[in-house]
C-alpha cells in the first residue's frame, strides 16, 4: 500500500473533485441565490450593474473566515 491508499486516506471533499457547479440542483440553487431564473438573466443583471460579483482567492476566503454559509461562525477578535 502506498501513501495515497488505505483506510486512513481521504482524498478530499466531493466538491473538490467535481468542480464548482457539478449538478443541476447546485446550478439552480446558485442562480436562485443570485436572484436570477437562468444564466442569461444573471448575465443581464451583471451587465446592467444591478448585481456585482468579485473573485476571491482561497487565501482571502480563509482570511475572511467564511467558507460555506452552513458552517459560518463569527469569531470575536
Amino acid at each position: 500500500m502506498g501513501p495515497s491508499s488505505g483506510p486512513g486516506y481521504h482524498p478530499g471533499g466531493r466538491r473538490q473533485h467535481q468542480g464548482a457547479l457539478p449538478q443541476r440542483y447546485d446550478r439552480k440553487k446558485f442562480l436562485q441565490d443570485l436572484g436570477a431564473r437562468d444564466i442569461s438573466q444573471a448575465r443581464s443583471l451583471l451587465y446592467s450593474g444591478s448585481m456585482k460579483m468579485e473573485g476571491r482567492t482561497q487565501a482571502a476566503q480563509h482570511e475572511g473566515g467564511v467558507h460555506d454559509m452552513l458552517t459560518f461562525e463569527k469569531k470575536p477578535w
